[in-house]
């Protein structure tokens, strides 16, 4: 008997193995080329609404004002719904994965893990093309203004940033964000994240130092 318990003292060995803190972040924007065919498409739709109402009111000759009305109203709703439907479909998904040890940023066919013991944060630079589309907008509307007329152009990528993660000097991107105040909203929070994950917030780690003697506790000695 005493045999057998010896066989069992000691082994096999077991080790407290502490769970780590995981935090994930699902994050979505519409980015620069999401947001131009978005437009497009929108556009698209709006022009088929269109035509199909004006083939109905042709079909339905003599017609009403109500019925130009009705046409009008659903050309609109056509294009409002439109412009929220590509807006989903358009949009950029990452996934943010924050653990004690590291950052991994998850795409659809691609992961890439970041070392937390190594400084690193979260920043957002401007579009890489945003130079590139104000130089042709600017050559389109010297052109148009040659000509006697007027051309107006939409912005996308001046008004585009990537979200990328700095460490070491390097950039690494995340993904690209159309619009200033999503850009912010999104930086800020991932960024938030970063500082105050790991780092037990409003938990007391040196008793001695964060909670104060009671009264007329003794001196530790």
């Amino acid at each position: 008997m005493l045999d057998h318990l010896g066989r069992l003292i000691g082994a096999p060995q077991s080790k407290l193995r502490p769970l780590k803190d995981v935090h994930t972040e699902e994050i979505s924007a519409l980015g620069p080329r999401g947001a131009k065919a978005r437009k497009w498409a929108a556009r698209l739709v709006a022009f088929a609404a269109s035509v199909s109402a004006i083939v109905l009111l042709i079909e339905r000759w003599p017609v009403r004002w109500a019925d130009v009305g009705l046409g009008l109203s659903a050309v609109v709703a056509a294009y409002v719904a439109s412009l929220i439907l590509f807006a989903s479909l358009f949009r950029c998904r990452r996934t943010i994965t924050f653990t004690d040890d590291a950052v991994t940023v998850s795409a659809l066919l691609w992961d890439r893990a970041f070392d937390r013991n190594v400084p690193l944060s979260f920043a957002l630079l401007s579009h890489d093309l945003a130079e590139m589309e104000a130089e042709r907008v600017k050559r389109v509307q010297q052109g148009a203004h040659k000509n006697g007329r007027t051309a107006r152009r939409q912005y996308f990528f001046a008004k585009s940033y990537h979200l990328v993660i700095e460490q070491l000097g390097e950039r690494k991107d995340v993904m690209a964000i159309y619009g200033e105040k999503r850009a912010l909203a999104l930086r800020a929070r991932l960024q938030a994240r970063l500082d105050t994950h790991g780092k037990n917030i409003g938990v007391a780690v040196n008793p001695d130092k964060d909670w104060p003697a009671a009264t007329g506790e003794l001196p530790a000695a």
